[in-house]
C-alpha cells in the first residue's frame, strides 16, 4: 500500500538544458537497531539507475549520480535522510563552484 512507504524520485532535466540531472546510484539504511541493508544500482560507468525507489520509512544515506553533459564534472554527493511513509521526495543536484549540493523537497502525502 502507498501510504505504508515513501517515494524518493530523481529529478531529470531538460536533456540539452543546463540543470544537473540526479539519479539514484544506492542507498544505505541506518536502522537503530539490527543490520543496515545496502543497496546499488547499474553498472560502474553507466547510468541505468532508478529514477525513482519506494522505501520502508526511516533513516537511509542516500548516494546520488550528478551529471550534467558528457563534458561537464560529474559528482556522487551521499546524502542522509529521514523518510516518512506516505509521502514522496524529490532530490536534485547542483553544482556551483566545483562543489554540488544537494536539495530535496517533500511533496504532498501520497493516498
Amino acid at each position: 500500500m502507498m501510504s505504508e512507504i515513501a517515494v524518493i524520485q530523481s529529478y531529470h532535466g531538460s536533456p540539452m538544458g543546463d540543470e544537473y540531472h540526479a539519479t539514484i546510484s544506492g542507498y544505505s539504511s541506518k536502522p537503530e537497531t539490527g543490520p543496515s541493508v545496502v543497496k546499488r544500482f547499474g553498472l560502474p560507468g553507466f547510468t541505468d539507475y532508478p529514477r525513482e525507489i519506494q522505501l520502508n520509512p526511516g533513516l537511509y544515506a542516500l548516494e546520488l549520480y550528478c551529471f550534467k553533459s558528457l563534458t561537464k564534472p560529474t559528482f556522487r554527493p551521499t546524502l542522509e535522510i529521514s523518510v516518512k511513509a506516505g509521502y514522496a521526495y524529490t532530490v536534485k543536484c547542483d553544482a556551483t563552484g566545483g562543489n554540488a549540493a544537494v536539495f530535496v523537497s517533500q511533496e504532498t502525502r501520497m493516498l
